[in-house]
């Protein structure tokens, strides 16, 4: 997912614990993201985009939890 403004990605970590970061876009695979349904997945592991925190979000393991889900506008 690349940020229209800043031209960014959304970037996974696998280093930080799989934490979500904006970085700039190189087309690495944890850079790539898929919606599924109402679930957004990182094309490296498959995981699920998922909030931790307020303001931390990350890539974890699917579970169809309410921290997993996404409605994109």
């Amino acid at each position: 997912m690349i940020c229209l403004q800043s031209g960014m990605c959304l970037d996974m970590d696998s280093n930080n614990g799989n934490k979500v970061e904006v970085y700039t876009c190189f087309g690495a695979e944890w850079q790539q993201w898929l919606q599924e349904g109402d679930t957004i997945r990182n094309g490296l592991n498959d995981g699920c985009l998922d909030i931790r925190s307020e303001d931390d979000a990350f890539v974890s393991d699917c579970n169809a939890s309410n921290t997993q889900t996404w409605s994109l506008n």
